[in-house]
Formats: structure tokens, C-alpha cells, sequence
């Protein structure tokens, strides 16, 4: 029964009121539309967000969620009080988020109340954790998440899934890359680059420049040559103790990141002040001793970026690029073939196969037969750290391919979400999204553990 002074009006479904204590004036409660943000892997955990307010309805103020399930449906809504003749409102927008366990798995049934049609494609980041970065070693995982509430944390956890979950000191910027070596966690920040011991983030040692490279023994920087208030392409390539981040030596030249053939690294880089616009020298990875340093032709008579990368093919390096031949180099930088494919960006080289981004989608070469294998215009196809996997976010599917026909090798349901990342470390394939980190049987896709970002 209303309170006294007060009217209750029920109009096409809405409940208007006309007075208090629902809201500041006149107003009523509806249903706002919301989306689904991700779905747990076993079906019984799903979390959803709804956005309200803003330019055009900044008087509307978040009520509740309610939700309900049955044999065949689960039905859940966002209520808000939208005001009537509202005062002192607000333009900001606003949104709300919810994690609902259910008493049995999703499955087959309706998922209603989002305001469209279909509510399981709905898959959006509103109010979720964004996995921003994603390594790993045989020490583990680690990932730098950024919350919903702003913020980055990193997340490392052991091979058995055990971890911390530290915060990231907010003074140093956005972080954007992470590259693990068997001692630290070097973490990108802008041009700033902080080494943390990832299990419990004590920072270690900071510096200036650019990842382009880590390895048992080093970080390898890039460190541009800066000319008035321009950087240059050309400056010199920095390897650090990862330990201290002591300089152990520096080599003038262009930046790039580097293929190591047992303790030789070979980088080629472009270099505008070159005839062959490109440039590639050799260096001895332990003592910084540079070995060989020569042009590198692309194949095409300009000066553009022809070459976009290098990858190892077993003992060999591939270098490659859009608007460059497919070269091949042994052990030493010594080239050995070259064929006039000018496919793509090398990616990785397994078992044989060269992938390349064929932009969109990938390319399989075989090299030593010079013949396409396969390709496909699948953009949720990647190629990472020596495998190549299809990363299905809003059907909750990973899938290993067959690097030799691009078919299925296995796949495995994660839960859906909106963005998944993968890393690989030996057997383990480590699969994060917005609500956890997956560690898989590289091989056969089994799940050996899961652990929970929230």
C-alpha cells in the first residue's frame, strides 16, 4: 500500500511513483538493457553489466538487480529509477555490474532480459577485468589486468597455479607489455621500463627505452637516439643484467629485436640511411663482440620498411615483410635463399611452416619447398610463441591448429568473454580471459587448472 501523500500509477508495465522515497520528484523504475560480460566454464557463473546515464538520460539512478531461473530461462534485469522533472541531475555515465551464480549450469537455456533478441552474444568489457598483457616461462604466468574500478595489477601464478596478486605502482604510467625472464618481470610503461620480481612486484631496477627482447641471459633495450625533441630510428641496442639492470654491453645501430642461434643474436632492422634500407649485423650474446655487419636488400629498389620482422626456423632465421622477399639465413647471418613471396609479417615458424599475417588472416609457407600451404581469412587465427591457435571470445572456444594443414587440432571450451590471450611455455598453453587464467595440455587441450581474476 502506498504511504500517505503519495500516488502509484502502473503504466504499459513501469511503475510510476509521484512523490517519495523511489527517487528525487516524480519518476519510475524500469528495466535497463544490460550486456552479458562472460560466462564461467562449467556454465554456472556469469556476470553481466549495464551502462545508464550520460547526455541523455543522466537523471536515471541504478535500483537493483533481480533475476530468476527455471528448467527453461533464466531472466535477469537491471532496475533503475528514471526521475521525472528531476533536479540537480548529472550528465556522467554510470554502470553497474553483477556476478549471479546459478543453481545449475546455463546449458541450453534462454537467457532473457538484456533488451535484444539474443542475449548470449551480448559479450561486452563494461565493468570486467582486461587482461592487457600475457607471458610465460617455466617459472609460470603472468599477466598485467586492469581492473574495473582503474588500475593494473600483475598476476603471476607458479606452473601448479598458485600465486599473488600485487599491484602495479601507478606513478609509473599505463603498462602495456611484460616479458619474463627466469629471474624478473620486465614490465613496459611508455618508454619506461620497470624489472619486478613478478611473485610479490618489488621492483628491482628501472630504466629508459624499449623491450625488444629477453633471454636467459639478458633484456635487450632499444634505445633510440633522440635529435632536438625527435627520436631517430637509429641508436644503439642495450643488453642489462636482468638481475640488476646493469649495462653488460651496447652496440650502436638501429633497434630491432633479435633471432639467438646458441650464443649468436642476429638482428635486421630498416635503416633509412642505407642503400638496401635495411641493415644486419650479428653480435656475440655473451660478450657484446659485434661479429658481422652488412646491407641487407629486401628485394625492392626503394627505401621502404620491406622487412617487417625475423623469425627462427629451426637453425635459421627467416626475414620477411609485405614489401620484401622471403630471405633465409643460416646460424651466422649468411644468406642462403631468398623467393620474391612478399606475403606478409612473419609471425612464428613450427615444425617447418612459416605463418605469416597475410593481413587479413594468415599464410602458411613451406619454405624449403617455396609453396603455400594454407591460408585463411580468419581474423581470430593467431600465431603465438611456436603454435598457432583460434581464439573464438564470443563462443568461448580456444582451438589448437595443425601448423602443417591449418586443420583442428583439439579445442577446448574456456567460457565466454570478451577478449582471450595466449601464452605457451613448453606442455603449457596458458589461456587468460576477463574472468580467469587457464593452464592447458599444449598437446591435447586438457584443462589442468583454472584460477579466478576476481
Amino acid at each position: 500500500m502506498a504511504a500517505a501523500g503519495m500516488a502509484v500509477v502502473v503504466v504499459l508495465g513501469a511503475v510510476i511513483w509521484f512523490g517519495y522515497p523511489r527517487g528525487v520528484g516524480p519518476g519510475w523504475v524500469s528495466n535497463n538493457g544490460w550486456q552479458l560480460d562472460a560466462l564461467s566454464i562449467d556454465g554456472t557463473t556469469l556476470t553481466v553489466s549495464t551502462n545508464f546515464g550520460g547526455v541523455a538520460s543522466g537523471c536515471a539512478r541504478f535500483e537493483e538487480w533481480t533475476w530468476s531461473e527455471s528448467d527453461d530461462r533464466v531472466d535477469i534485469e537491471a532496475r533503475l529509477w528514471e526521475a521525472i522533472a528531476p533536479q540537480a541531475c548529472t550528465a556522467d555515465g554510470a554502470s553497474e555490474s553483477v556476478t549471479i551464480e546459478l543453481l545449475q549450469p546455463l546449458g541450453d537455456r534462454d537467457l532473457t532480459g538484456c533488451g535484444e533478441p539474443e542475449c548470449l552474444p551480448t559479450i561486452a568489457r563494461a565493468g570486467q577485468f582486461v587482461i592487457d598483457a600475457l607471458d610465460a616461462n617455466d617459472e609460470g604466468v603472468a599477466a598485467i589486468v586492469s581492473a574495473p574500478n582503474g588500475g593494473s595489477a600483475l598476476v603471476h601464478l607458479s606452473p601448479d597455479g598458485t600465486g599473488r596478486v600485487p599491484n602495479l605502482d601507478p606513478t609509473h604510467g599505463t603498462p602495456s607489455r611484460i616479458r619474463l625472464t627466469a629471474e624478473v618481470g620486465v614490465v613496459q610503461f611508455d618508454r619506461k621500463v620497470v624489472a619486478t620480481d613478478p611473485s610479490v612486484a618489488t621492483e628491482w631496477w628501472e630504466t629508459e627505452g624499449f623491450v625488444v627482447g629477453v633471454d636467459h641471459d639478458h633484456v635487450y633495450l632499444c634505445v633510440p637516439e633522440v635529435v632536438g625533441e625527435v627520436e631517430e630510428e637509429t641508436g644503439s641496442v642495450v643488453a642489462l643484467t636482468p638481475e640488476t639492470g646493469q649495462r653488460a654491453w651496447t652496440v650502436e645501430g638501429p633497434c630491432a629485436e633479435p633471432v639467438r642461434h646458441g650464443d649468436l643474436l642476429t638482428f635486421v632492422t630498416h635503416d633509412p640511411m642505407v642503400d638496401g634500407g635495411h641493415l644486419l649485423f650479428t653480435v656475440d650474446a655473451t660478450s657484446g663482440t659485434e661479429r658481422s655487419r652488412r646491407v641487407l636488400d629486401d628485394g625492392i629498389d626503394d627505401r621502404v620498411i620491406g622487412i617487417d620482422a625475423v623469425v627462427a626456423l629451426g637453425d635459421r632465421t627467416i626475414a620477411a615483410g609485405v614489401q620484401s622477399d622471403v630471405i633465409v639465413l643460416d646460424s651466422t647471418g649468411v644468406e642462403t635463399a631468398r623467393y620474391p613471396w612478399r606475403t606478409g609479417t612473419p609471425l612464428t615458424a613450427i615444425d617447418g611452416v612459416l605463418v605469416v599475417d597475410g593481413s587479413p588472416g594468415l599464410v602458411a609457407l613451406d619454405v624449403d619447398r617455396q609453396a603455400d600451404i594454407w591460408a585463411t581469412d580468419n581474423t581470430n587465427i593467431v600465431a603465438i610463441d611456436g603454435a598457432i591457435f583460434e581464439l573464438a571470445a564470443t563462443d568461448g572456444v580456444v582451438a589448437r591448429l595443425d601448423p602443417s594443414t591449418g586443420n583442428t587440432r583439439w579445442q577446448a571450451e574456456v567460457g565466454l568473454t570478451n577478449a582471450i590471450r595466449v601464452a605457451v611455455d613448453g606442455d603449457v598453453a596458458y589461456v587468460a580471459t576477463n574472468l580467469a587464467v587457464i593452464a592447458m595440455d599444449v598437446a591435447t587441450g586438457e584443462i589442468l587448472w583454472v584460477e579466478p581474476l576476481g
